[in-house]
């Protein structure tokens, strides 16, 4: 678990995004650099993943404080958190604006489902947005229900 946890820290220490935009690329996203089972599931922890919604909220901090690539016209970092599948989480980097405003919800959510209430997570200052809303859909007839939470800042960073 220490291991998992010291990987996590780097990864959020260690990420940027460097590369030129290909044309009409939308956004790029980093996933939750851990085995599912360590972020969901029956053997997962609070303090845990708690952990895991922080250095994501970290590296969005710092990709939304580097600059942006020289090609893109709209430049906006989210976290978009999956409750409680968290492994399907991601920072995401919005290069289109339209398609960005696709992962903003109506918050239909409780304040206290926040992930920041849930789980006592501090969100940075730059991002003032935390909407979230229920999914649920069927698959053979099994109904899956997860909560989408949106964090990012209400105005493009700077370009």
């Amino acid at each position: 678990m220490r291991r998992h946890l010291r990987s996590l820290t780097k990864w959020a220490d260690l990420i940027h995004f460097e590369n030129d935009l290909r044309p009409g690329e939308k956004y790029v996203n980093f996933k939750v650099p851990l085995p599912a089972a360590l972020v969901e599931g029956p053997r997962s922890r609070h303090r845990l993943q708690a952990d895991v919604i922080s250095q994501l909220l970290r590296a969005a901090e710092k990709l939304a404080r580097q600059q942006p690539p020289e090609n893109s016209q709209f430049y906006r970092v989210a976290v978009l958190l999956t409750l409680p599948d968290l492994f399907a989480s991601e920072v995401t980097l919005f290069f289109d604006e339209d398609y960005f405003h696709g992962f903003l919800y109506e918050n239909s959510l409780p304040d206290l489902q926040r992930p920041s209430q849930l789980y006592a997570v501090k969100i940075p200052e730059i991002f003032d947005i935390e909407c979230g809303c229920l999914v649920s859909y069927t698959d053979d007839e099994y109904v899956y229900r997860s909560h989408h939470w949106t964090i990012t800042a209400s105005t493009p960073h700077q370009i």
